[in-house]
């Protein structure tokens, strides 16, 4: 999580509209 955190919010922001899975899957 503190690595998903320390990324910008504008990239979290693209990936979840690209793939939110892949990302919930990283971020578990």
């Amino acid at each position: 999580q503190g690595m998903f955190r320390t990324k910008s919010v504008k990239e979290t922001d693209v990936n979840k509209e690209l793939d939110f899975e892949p990302i919930a899957s990283f971020t578990k």
